[in-house]
């Protein structure tokens, strides 16, 4: 492949990866998250993102990768870590391939662990591992609240970007915000949640409390919202003196 064929090849993959990524180029199937992509040349010096599915119909195969959909955050660092430089020949490129993929499946099954010992049911928003605002102060709070696996605070500006686009563009109503929940699971490993929190409910900082929203919250098929008359609720199921008699 000479320079202007590669240069095309970049360009028209460049467009593919932006507005169809998602899906083989061939058959139209989705990808699968941690699942291997080719890219080639079919009839027609027509450039294409294929599956594991079509490989075997590229006339000339080019390159290879990873579809990734989950874990974004944290699997830079293994992309990081495999990475094999701009100039790498085939074999060293599908070695760098198979040893990303491997990473990430540590790190699923890794986070689908954190996710059952936290009783979560439910995919988590994202995994972060780098040293971000919210996880040194998460950290910091728990190592000085020992008694303590839950918090609520407030969502800081910068960890709306690890919140999923589809929650963050919810209309939410007067008198409310997001805000963040969150178990520490172990020292070092911690669940966040994102909920809207009516700022007219007074809800008490107790581990119980807090604890018992998580839970709402984390149920499988909510939105994230729980209302003043549910904090109540709760309050009274775990025997907690009413809301607004607590600060």
């Amino acid at each position: 492949m000479n320079r202007a064929e590669r240069r095309h090849f970049e360009k028209e993959m460049s467009k593919i990866l932006k507005h169809s990524g998602d899906v083989c180029g061939i058959c139209g199937a989705e990808l699968k998250h941690n699942s291997q992509t080719f890219g080639g040349i079919v009839s027609g010096n027509c450039v294409v993102l294929s599956g594991e599915c079509c490989a075997h119909r590229l006339d000339v195969m080019i390159g290879a990768g990873v579809y990734i959909n989950e874990n974004i955050d944290a699997t830079l660092s293994v992309i990081a870590a495999a990475h094999s430089g701009p100039r790498a020949s085939p074999s060293e490129t599908l070695s760098t391939v198979a040893h990303l993929r491997d990473g990430i499946s540590a790190l699923d099954k890794a986070t689908d662990d954190l996710m059952r010992r936290g009783g979560v049911q439910r995919a988590p928003i994202s995994v972060s591992i780098s040293d971000n605002p919210w996880k040194i102060d998460d950290a910091a709070w728990f190592e000085n609240h020992p008694n303590r696996s839950h918090r609520l605070r407030p969502m800081r500006p910068s960890e709306a970007e690890s919140i999923s686009p589809e929650l963050m563009r919810v209309e939410i109503p007067k008198n409310h915000r997001w805000e963040i929940l969150v178990r520490q699971v172990e020292k070092g490993q911690r669940i966040r949640a994102a909920f809207c929190r009516n700022t007219k409910a007074n809800i008490p900082d107790v581990d119980e409390m807090i604890h018992a929203i998580f839970d709402v919250v984390c149920t499988p098929g909510r939105k994230g919202k729980i209302s003043n008359e549910e904090v109540a609720a709760l309050a009274a199921m775990y025997h907690i003196p009413s809301v607004t008699q607590r600060n």
